[in-house]
Protein backbone atom coordinates (compact mmCIF):
# COMPACT_ATOMS: atom_id res chain seq x y z
CA UNK A 1 0.00 0.00 0.00
CA UNK A 2 2.85 2.40 0.83
CA UNK A 3 4.47 1.72 -2.56
CA UNK A 4 1.21 2.60 -4.36
CA UNK A 5 0.84 5.80 -2.32
CA UNK A 6 4.48 6.72 -3.02
CA UNK A 7 3.96 6.02 -6.73
CA UNK A 8 0.90 8.29 -6.87
CA UNK A 9 2.71 11.06 -5.00
CA UNK A 10 5.68 10.76 -7.37
CA UNK A 11 3.40 10.97 -10.41
CA UNK A 12 1.57 13.99 -8.93
CA UNK A 13 4.89 15.73 -8.22
CA UNK A 14 6.17 15.07 -11.75
CA UNK A 15 2.95 16.41 -13.27
CA UNK A 16 3.11 19.53 -11.09
CA UNK A 17 6.74 20.14 -12.09
CA UNK A 18 5.93 19.61 -15.78
CA UNK A 19 3.13 22.15 -15.51
CA UNK A 20 5.32 24.65 -13.63
CA UNK A 21 7.99 24.62 -16.35
CA UNK A 22 5.61 24.51 -19.33
CA UNK A 23 5.87 27.39 -21.78
CA UNK A 24 2.57 27.50 -23.67
CA UNK A 25 -1.10 26.63 -23.20
CA UNK A 26 -0.65 23.24 -24.92
CA UNK A 27 1.23 22.02 -21.82
CA UNK A 28 -1.55 23.00 -19.39
CA UNK A 29 -5.06 21.80 -18.66
CA UNK A 30 -6.90 25.07 -19.29
CA UNK A 31 -10.30 26.24 -18.03
CA UNK A 32 -13.07 27.61 -20.24
CA UNK A 33 -12.62 31.21 -21.31
CA UNK A 34 -14.39 33.69 -19.02
CA UNK A 35 -15.12 37.37 -19.59
CA UNK A 36 -13.06 39.77 -17.39
CA UNK A 37 -15.32 42.87 -17.69
CA UNK A 38 -12.69 44.93 -19.52
CA UNK A 39 -13.02 43.71 -23.10
CA UNK A 40 -10.73 40.74 -22.41
CA UNK A 41 -11.28 37.11 -21.47
CA UNK A 42 -9.13 34.78 -19.38
CA UNK A 43 -8.41 31.06 -19.06
CA UNK A 44 -6.43 29.58 -16.19
CA UNK A 45 -4.61 26.29 -15.67
CA UNK A 46 -6.74 23.87 -13.67
CA UNK A 47 -3.80 21.91 -12.24
CA UNK A 48 -3.32 22.27 -8.47
CA UNK A 49 -0.58 24.75 -7.62
CA UNK A 50 -0.22 26.15 -11.14
CA UNK A 51 -0.99 29.83 -11.67
CA UNK A 52 -0.52 29.90 -15.47
CA UNK A 53 -3.16 32.00 -17.21
CA UNK A 54 -3.85 33.49 -20.61
CA UNK A 55 -5.59 36.80 -21.30
CA UNK A 56 -6.79 37.86 -24.74
CA UNK A 57 -9.02 40.58 -26.20
CA UNK A 58 -12.60 39.59 -27.00
CA UNK A 59 -13.52 39.05 -30.64
CA UNK A 60 -16.95 39.84 -32.08
CA UNK A 61 -19.45 38.10 -34.36
CA UNK A 62 -22.82 39.69 -35.10
CA UNK A 63 -26.23 38.86 -36.52
CA UNK A 64 -28.88 41.38 -37.57
CA UNK A 65 -32.53 40.34 -37.64
CA UNK A 66 -35.48 42.64 -38.33
CA UNK A 67 -33.36 45.76 -37.78
CA UNK A 68 -31.82 44.67 -34.47
CA UNK A 69 -28.19 43.59 -34.11
CA UNK A 70 -26.88 41.04 -31.63
CA UNK A 71 -23.11 40.87 -31.06
CA UNK A 72 -21.15 38.36 -28.96
CA UNK A 73 -17.62 37.16 -28.36
CA UNK A 74 -17.48 33.63 -29.83
CA UNK A 75 -14.58 32.64 -27.55
CA UNK A 76 -15.98 33.47 -24.07
CA UNK A 77 -19.62 34.04 -25.02
CA UNK A 78 -19.87 37.57 -23.58
CA UNK A 79 -22.71 39.70 -24.98
CA UNK A 80 -25.06 42.50 -23.91
CA UNK A 81 -27.82 40.18 -22.61
CA UNK A 82 -25.60 37.87 -20.58
CA UNK A 83 -22.88 35.34 -21.18
CA UNK A 84 -23.36 32.63 -23.78
CA UNK A 85 -23.40 28.97 -22.86
CA UNK A 86 -20.61 26.68 -24.00
CA UNK A 87 -22.21 23.75 -25.83
CA UNK A 88 -20.84 20.25 -26.23
CA UNK A 89 -20.39 18.92 -29.71
CA UNK A 90 -18.77 16.13 -31.65
CA UNK A 91 -16.64 17.35 -34.56
CA UNK A 92 -15.44 15.62 -37.71
CA UNK A 93 -12.83 17.59 -39.66
CA UNK A 94 -12.35 16.95 -43.37
CA UNK A 95 -11.00 18.51 -46.59
CA UNK A 96 -7.98 20.13 -44.94
CA UNK A 97 -4.27 20.08 -45.75
CA UNK A 98 -2.79 20.94 -42.35
CA UNK A 99 -4.02 19.76 -38.96
CA UNK A 100 -5.54 22.72 -37.11
CA UNK A 101 -4.14 24.15 -33.90
CA UNK A 102 -6.74 24.89 -31.26
CA UNK A 103 -10.23 23.83 -30.31
CA UNK A 104 -13.70 24.15 -31.79
CA UNK A 105 -15.79 26.40 -29.53
CA UNK A 106 -19.58 26.62 -29.72
CA UNK A 107 -21.44 29.22 -27.64
CA UNK A 108 -25.23 29.38 -27.59
CA UNK A 109 -27.25 32.55 -27.00
CA UNK A 110 -30.92 31.90 -26.12
CA UNK A 111 -33.54 34.36 -27.38
CA UNK A 112 -30.99 37.02 -28.42
CA UNK A 113 -33.80 39.24 -29.77
CA UNK A 114 -36.33 38.57 -26.99
CA UNK A 115 -38.81 35.76 -26.37
CA UNK A 116 -41.35 37.14 -28.88
CA UNK A 117 -38.88 36.98 -31.78
CA UNK A 118 -38.83 34.25 -34.43
CA UNK A 119 -35.19 33.66 -33.44
CA UNK A 120 -35.22 30.75 -30.99
CA UNK A 121 -31.47 30.98 -30.43
CA UNK A 122 -28.19 31.90 -32.02
CA UNK A 123 -24.84 30.21 -31.67
CA UNK A 124 -21.28 30.82 -32.81
CA UNK A 125 -18.85 28.21 -34.15
CA UNK A 126 -15.14 29.11 -34.24
CA UNK A 127 -11.70 27.58 -33.97
CA UNK A 128 -9.85 29.05 -31.00
CA UNK A 129 -6.17 28.98 -30.05
CA UNK A 130 -4.76 30.91 -27.06
CA UNK A 131 -7.93 32.99 -26.74
CA UNK A 132 -7.97 34.20 -30.33
CA UNK A 133 -10.00 33.03 -33.30
CA UNK A 134 -7.79 30.68 -35.30
CA UNK A 135 -8.12 30.15 -39.04
CA UNK A 136 -9.03 26.60 -40.06
CA UNK A 137 -8.79 25.95 -43.78
CA UNK A 138 -11.13 23.00 -44.19
CA UNK A 139 -14.62 21.84 -43.39
CA UNK A 140 -16.23 20.19 -40.41
CA UNK A 141 -19.39 18.31 -39.58
CA UNK A 142 -20.89 19.09 -36.16
CA UNK A 143 -23.19 17.05 -33.95
CA UNK A 144 -24.39 19.70 -31.50
CA UNK A 145 -26.45 19.13 -28.35
CA UNK A 146 -29.07 21.91 -28.43
CA UNK A 147 -32.83 22.50 -28.05
CA UNK A 148 -34.66 23.26 -31.30
CA UNK A 149 -38.33 24.09 -31.81
CA UNK A 150 -40.43 21.28 -33.36
CA UNK A 151 -40.43 23.24 -36.63
CA UNK A 152 -37.20 25.16 -37.24
CA UNK A 153 -34.87 26.51 -39.91
CA UNK A 154 -31.09 26.83 -39.53
CA UNK A 155 -29.27 29.81 -41.08
CA UNK A 156 -25.59 30.85 -41.20
CA UNK A 157 -24.80 34.58 -41.18
CA UNK A 158 -22.68 35.51 -44.23
CA UNK A 159 -22.03 39.19 -45.01
CA UNK A 160 -25.03 40.28 -42.91
CA UNK A 161 -27.32 37.87 -44.82
CA UNK A 162 -29.04 34.78 -43.45
CA UNK A 163 -28.10 31.80 -45.64
CA UNK A 164 -30.20 28.63 -45.23
CA UNK A 165 -28.28 25.53 -44.08
CA UNK A 166 -29.19 21.90 -44.45
CA UNK A 167 -29.43 20.16 -41.10
CA UNK A 168 -30.92 17.17 -39.33
CA UNK A 169 -32.38 17.23 -35.83
CA UNK A 170 -32.90 14.21 -33.60
CA UNK A 171 -35.52 15.54 -31.15
CA UNK A 172 -35.24 12.55 -28.81
CA UNK A 173 -31.49 13.04 -28.34
CA UNK A 174 -31.55 16.84 -28.95
CA UNK A 175 -28.73 16.55 -31.52
CA UNK A 176 -28.48 19.01 -34.41
CA UNK A 177 -26.20 17.83 -37.25
CA UNK A 178 -24.89 20.16 -39.96
CA UNK A 179 -21.86 21.06 -42.08
CA UNK A 180 -19.60 24.02 -41.20
CA UNK A 181 -17.40 25.54 -43.93
CA UNK A 182 -13.99 27.06 -43.27
CA UNK A 183 -14.26 30.28 -41.24
CA UNK A 184 -15.84 31.69 -38.06
CA UNK A 185 -19.61 31.78 -38.08
CA UNK A 186 -22.73 32.91 -36.29
CA UNK A 187 -25.78 30.66 -36.79
CA UNK A 188 -29.46 31.37 -36.15
CA UNK A 189 -32.28 28.92 -35.41
CA UNK A 190 -35.59 30.39 -36.56
CA UNK A 191 -38.98 29.10 -35.41
CA UNK A 192 -41.04 27.97 -38.39
CA UNK A 193 -44.76 28.73 -38.33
Amino acid sequence: MRRITALFLTIALLLALACAFAEGPESHYMSKWRYRRDGFHRATCLDDGCDFQLNAPCAQLSVTYEGETFTACPVCGHNAIGNGRHRRCLVQLYDYDTSPTGDVLVNQYRSPFGSDSDVASAFSVVFEHAGQISVFEGNMRLWLTIDCPAQYELFRVENDELVPCESEYDAAKKILTFEVPSGSWMYVILKKA
